[in-house]
């Protein structure tokens, strides 16, 4: 049985691939055969196109102040990002950017599921975007969603009707934070179910078969997404008080000079690694917060801009208190260690829900996998 996937695996992010890798593993567990579209969202296909695409101000001087110290170590994390799909994903050939892009392909997939990342979040994508609803898809082919997240808690009255007409034609929905689920059966879709990120949905074993101990002492982890000094300042003087050093997961040149010992730019085997052997992790990110806890490894999570993210997964596994709201607050030292076991149960059952959903895909399609 044939499965083709629309996600975000060329967003040059750490998270996006790593979710990508766990839907295709989660997909051939159950016996299906797995592609990508290569998909360059917003038609951006080169580094330099995606770069302006992320990065572009209106300022001429910020913005050439931006290429000469952003634009450097993008091509560097380009070029991990590319090796770890050509080494792990199954890509077809021909580039896609566009609706129409998507109707000169062959369209002869069984299944076609809309991954996980945000491809609804219509703030981070400039729009509402047809193709990421897998509008092209014809008549006849099971169509689902899959952890898909909106990246935000509700939808705004202008995405609500256009929501509502693009979901029509699935079959199944999932969505991966509850408050994004309720969001789409409030639109008349009452099945949509919460699943968590497919990273979570496979065990930590599987995750630490591909780490391997980074650092030879124990240490403190910082990995940043979004400028924020005060979380800067915050971890370099927890590292202080904790005797640990800190090291930094630098994706640009001025991560460098923002405290804490550099590790620049890893291979994403080596991202998971450093978060794997944390004494304390550090993060903004949904995916750092997701592997600290699917690792069982101490973590504070500082909330971004889109943070209903990391909210429903502390919610779900009953770690809100992990949440890091004032900079002054140090008591953390004192309670450093974490149970994990509510959380654990809870990802397991979440687990269990995930493959009852892709069973479900399953027997829409008139194939049957082989055992």
């Amino acid at each position: 049985m044939k499965t083709t996937i629309l996600t975000t695996q060329n967003v040059r992010n750490y998270g996006d691939l790593l979710q990508a890798y766990a839907t295709q593993q989660l997909l051939e567990e159950v016996g299906c055969r797995v592609d990508f579209f290569d998909y360059y969202i917003g038609n951006a296909r080169t580094p330099w196109q995606c770069f302006r695409r992320i990065r572009y101000v209106k300022n001429p001087l910020r913005w050439a102040w931006r290429v000469l110290t952003l634009y450097p170590s993008y091509l560097w994390l380009t070029a991990v990002c590319r090796r770890f799909v050509r080494q792990r994903l199954h890509v077809q050939p021909q580039a896609v950017g566009s609706y129409a892009d998507f109707k000169q392909l062959p369209l002869d997939s069984d299944i076609y599921l809309c991954g996980s990342a945000q491809p609804w979040n219509t703030m981070l994508n400039r729009g509402l975007l047809p193709e990421l609803f897998l509008a092209f898809v014809p008549d006849g082919k099971v169509m689902a969603s899959f952890a898909t997240s909106l990246g935000v808690g509700q939808l705004t009255e202008w995405e609500q009707p256009r929501f509502k007409r693009l979901l029509e034609r699935f079959d199944l929905l999932s969505l991966r934070e509850e408050s994004g689920a309720e969001a789409i059966r409030r639109l008349g879709y009452p099945e949509a179910i919460q699943l968590n990120d497919p990273t979570l949905q496979l065990p930590a074993t599987f995750w630490r078969s591909l780490c391997r101990r980074p650092y030879p002492k124990p240490y403190v982890l910082i990995y940043q997404i979004f400028d924020n000094p005060q979380m800067d300042a915050y971890a370099v003087e927890y590292a202080r008080r904790r005797g640990l050093p800190l090291l930094r997961i630098c994706r640009s040149l001025p991560h460098l000079f923002r405290g804490g010992r550099p590790v620049w730019i890893p291979r994403v085997e080596q991202f998971l690694s450093y978060i794997a052997y944390a004494e304390l992790v550090i993060t903004d990110s949904f995916h750092g917060t997701a592997f600290s806890i699917n690792f069982n490894r101490p973590f504070l999570s500082v909330y971004p801009y889109f943070f209903e993210r990391i909210a429903s997964l502390l919610r779900q596994t009953g770690l809100e208190h992990r949440h890091l709201s004032r900079y002054d607050d140090f008591s953390f030292l004192e309670k450093e260690h974490i149970d994990f076991s509510a959380a654990n149960q809870a990802l397991e059952a979440n687990r269990h829900e995930c493959r009852r959903f892709l069973q479900s895909i399953l027997t829409l399609s008139p194939f049957v996998p082989q055992p």
